[in-house]
């Protein structure tokens, strides 16, 4: 059987993901966001982003931010999935801690992670505290 991808596309497709992860870490470190906090571990491929106040409207903020996305013809999937061609957005709640988004840059970083960045930064970020 005759596969698409050989060890050596496969390894080189990890490394563009953790680069593109690490490249999008640094970014969202310069974000000011009243709102959320940046957690990342070296290595993996994804981004922690966790809302500062216990009344932020999680899924009312992310809703808002893929109309943006799509109204400005990006493209952000939102669920469960480690298929990493695209960013993607999932909210993880383990009745731990307050829920938060695990952000699994992709390896095609682009125009959708811009318009979340600026949702990030935008000031009215805070209207989704309670």
């Amino acid at each position: 059987v005759d596969t698409p991808f050989t060890l050596k596309d496969i390894k080189e497709y990890k490394i563009k993901i953790l680069e593109n992860t690490m490249k999008l870490y640094k970014r969202l470190l310069l974000v000011n966001s009243k709102s959320f906090s940046i957690e990342y571990k070296k290595g993996l491929p994804y981004i922690f982003l966790k809302p500062k106040s216990k009344d932020f409207r999680l899924k009312d903020w992310i809703n808002d931010s893929l109309r943006k996305i799509r109204r400005k013809k990006g493209y952000l999937p939102y669920g469960t999935s480690f298929g990493f061609r695209h960013s993607r957005l999932e909210i993880i709640d383990n009745n731990k801690e307050l829920p938060f988004i695990r952000f699994s840059p992709g390896e095609y970083i682009g125009k959708s992670n811009d318009i979340l960045i600026e949702m990030m930064e935008d000031s009215n970020a805070t209207n989704y505290t309670k």
